[in-house]
């Protein structure tokens, strides 16, 4: 059975992620260790290994392109530049926060991600406006939503460590 992430194992890798498409002039590289061995040195001088842990690879999907249902399916790192828009749930009194994600072009709704109060109070207040262009990544899964002949996905962020945002 595979092990599920930690959080915070899952915020480090969105930040890389991040990093490596919209930060870094050489794009995303492919040598991230898929393993880490801890070793040991005996009295006698012999070097062993005490314990060897698998790192599972997270499939990646970007946000904004090829939005077959397939593609969507299962716990992803979702990746993309997009336009963000907040949509508060009834809006006289919050329950829950939606942010909207649109494709940066067409403005076509991609997905939409909801957050509860607690976790939209403790975001920076940078990442509050109505709309505003970023460079995102979230781990999730989306669940497909039909609405006026339109398909989006849905999806839920539980923790700040799953998502990560840079303001473009």
């Amino acid at each position: 059975m595979m092990e599920r992430p930690r959080n915070y194992d899952i915020k480090s890798r969105l930040n890389r992620l991040l990093d490596k498409l919209y930060l870094a002039q050489n794009g995303p590289s492919q040598n991230d260790p898929t393993s880490i061995i801890l070793h040991s040195i005996s009295p006698d001088g012999q070097q062993k290994t005490i314990k060897t842990t698998k790192r599972y690879r997270i499939p990646c999907k970007h946000i904004a392109i090829n939005n077959r249902i397939e593609d969507f399916l299962g716990p992803k790192m979702f990746y993309g530049k997009v336009m963000v828009k907040w949509l508060p749930y009834p809006q006289d009194r919050p329950t829950v926060f939606y942010m909207h994600i649109h494709h940066p072009d067409t403005q076509k709704l991609v997905c939409s991600l909801s957050f509860r109060p607690d976790l939209y109070s403790a975001l920076d207040n940078k990442y509050k406006q109505s709309q505003f262009g970023t460079a995102i990544a979230f781990f999730t899964e989306l669940q497909p939503k039909e609405k006026n002949n339109n398909t989006f996905f849905n999806g839920k962020i539980d923790d700040l460590e799953k998502i990560a945002l840079y303001i473009i």
